[in-house]
C-alpha cells in the first residue's frame, strides 16, 4: 500500500508546475495585470448577501411555487402507482 501511496503523492507537487495553454489563452491582459482583490472579513460578505435576498412578496411566490411543485409530485406519484 506504501508503495502505491508515495509514488501518487510526490506527483501531485508536480502538477502544479506544468503549463495549462487553454488556461493561459483564456486570461485577458487586464487580467494578468489586475491588482489582488480586497481581504474583507466574511462578516461584510454575509451582510452583502443578506441584503440581496429577496424581500418578502417574492417569498411568497417562491412558496407558492414550492406548493405547486409539491401538489405535482404527488400526482406524478399517484400516476405511478396506477401503472404498476
Amino acid at each position: 500500500m506504501r508503495q502505491v501511496i508515495f509514488p501518487v503523492l510526490l506527483s501531485v507537487p508536480l502538477c502544479g508546475c506544468d503549463q495549462f495553454p487553454q488556461l493561459d489563452a483564456a486570461i485577458t491582459d487586464d487580467g494578468r495585470n489586475a491588482e489582488y482583490p480586497e481581504l474583507v472579513p466574511s462578516t461584510h460578505l454575509r451582510a452583502a448577501v443578506d441584503e440581496q435576498r429577496p424581500t418578502e412578496p417574492e417569498d411568497d411566490i417562491l412558496m407558492e411555487r414550492v406548493q405547486r411543485l409539491r401538489e405535482r409530485g404527488k400526482t406524478l406519484e399517484e400516476m405511478a402507482d396506477r401503472d404498476i
